[in-house]
């Protein structure tokens, strides 16, 4: 019968979608138009420490540290102004423990059939790695840049088209330009 198959598609397509959002390594977050948190994936609440029943009695601004606030307010109240979805942004969130962690952010609205914002759902990532990263590669290019400046000769790094990379003070001044040029 014609039921029956619909709710065989029902539950096919509940399913799928569930278990999208079950083995997602991101964190997914549901919020009410308060901020409370309605629902969260498993990734989100071992991102945070929390069970996801604790979940329900917090809100997403109790999980961001104070510096981050007025921010991501700002964030929020546009995605619900345009009723959609913000860009990709970065701020930190509070784990149980106390422990701040860095993590990418994207909410999307979710609206009823006249365009009313209802609910907000967020997919959240631990960049914790990627600024470790940015970091270690920051300290690197500080290291190299002091060998460069101490080195006494001149020095000047090229990529592989033979375009100027980096040079030291010493080759800037024996070729007559800054090393900005």
């Amino acid at each position: 019968t014609v039921l029956k198959e619909l709710e065989t598609c029902l539950f096919t397509s509940e399913t799928k979608y569930r278990r999208l959002y079950e083995t997602n390594r991101d964190g997914i977050v549901q919020t009410d138009r308060t901020g409370c948190i309605v629902e969260c994936n498993e990734a989100y609440a071992d991102m945070l420490g929390y069970s996801k029943e604790e979940f329900l009695d917090l809100t997403y601004q109790q999980l961001t540290p104070e510096k981050w606030r007025q921010m991501e307010n700002e964030i929020v109240s546009q995605s619900w102004e345009k009723a959609g979805y913000s860009p990709v942004y970065e701020k930190e969130f509070v784990r149980k423990d106390g422990s701040v962690f860095p993590a990418s952010v994207r909410v999307l609205v979710v609206c009823d059939e006249n365009g009313k914002p209802l609910e907000m759902w967020s997919i959240v990532r631990d960049i914790t790695r990627r600024k470790q990263a940015e970091e270690a590669v920051k300290k690197e290019k500080n290291v190299l840049k002091g060998i460069m400046e101490n080195t006494g000769a001149n020095l000047a790094f090229l990529d592989p088209e033979f375009n100027f990379v980096a040079v030291n003070s010493a080759y800037a001044k024996g070729s007559g330009h800054s090393a900005e040029e």
